[in-house]
């Protein structure tokens, strides 16, 4: 039933993501034209201007693809459980548990995807930059790796292929994470009888709040190590690998938390008035 639940899912939400994306590509395709244009030959006061409100105006709709992936997903997750149409879904012959892990991995797949086009995206615009002004200490691409890597010895105490393991790791997790604490959030918001919205917006800054706290505190050790006995030999780049070790961590645990909170809610404290 997980499988047929995943599918419907995917085509409830497929229609609305595929559009976003699709201007994520678009927005990629301008970037690169509009460095590819003779436009930038031209020496005038305003080109400096131009550039930098390109550069903004990409960045922010970047930001705004991100955040609408982000509240869709969570509108949707909201609107098919906690409204009228929970009603339904709530009657099917379906475990809580099989409607949260079948969003969730629509969810997942999608913001995956969403992810790695931004990524594409900024890469292509930076590469036709590269292409169009040239830059005299990267004109052999190898030594763009090397130079990478240098960058993560130094500051993360890793190679680039761990480092990029490492950060792959912390996406994935990042991601569950961030995914089940909407979850939750919403599901312990629906208990108001009024406000419903209101009150899953606060316990999302609550659970934010509640998560960078714990983020500090799990810091302490190392700060007083640093501050109290000795300053580790590799300095920033121990402190770097402990935090993003530590963020992974923290992150898996948490995300355990939210989903047992989630499903707690849907099964014990549905609240559909």
């Amino acid at each position: 039933m997980l499988g047929k639940l995943t599918k419907f899912e995917f085509r409830a939400v497929n229609k609305v993501l595929l559009l976003i994306n699709a201007f994520t590509v678009l927005l990629t395709l301008i970037g690169c034209l509009t460095f590819a244009s003779p436009l930038w030959d031209f020496e005038s006061a305003y080109t400096g201007v131009l550039a930098m409100s390109s550069i903004l105006i990409y960045y922010i709709a970047i930001i705004a693809i991100s955040l609408f992936c982000c509240v869709y997903l969570a509108v949707r997750f909201y609107k098919n459980l906690y409204t009228d149409e929970g009603y339904l879904m709530h009657t099917l012959p379906v475990t809580p548990r099989e409607l949260i892990l079948s969003k969730t991995i629509a969810a997942f797949c999608w913001l995956l995807i969403t992810g790695l086009l931004i990524c594409f995206s900024v890469c292509a615009i930076l590469g036709s930059a590269y292409l169009k002004f040239g830059v005299e200490e990267f004109e052999d691409i190898s030594n763009v790796f090397f130079a990478l890597n240098d960058f993560t010895k130094e500051v993360y105490d890793m190679s680039l292929t761990g480092f990029c393991i490492f950060m792959i790791v912390a996406m994935v997790v990042g991601s569950f994470s961030s995914i089940f604490m909407i979850y939750a959030a919403i599901s312990v918001g629906q208990l108001m009888h009024k406000h419903k919205v209101l009150g899953s917006i606060c316990c999302y800054i609550g659970f934010y709040f509640i998560q960078q706290t714990l983020s500090m505190i799990t810091m302490i050790p190392y700060w007083v190590k640093i501050f109290t006995l000795d300053f580790p030999e590799d300095g920033l780049g121990s402190y770097m690998k402990y935090q993003l070790t530590i963020s992974i961590i923290l992150s898996a645990v948490l995300a355990v938390i939210y989903y047992i909170i989630t499903e707690y809610m849907m099964k014990k404290k549905l609240n559909l008035d």
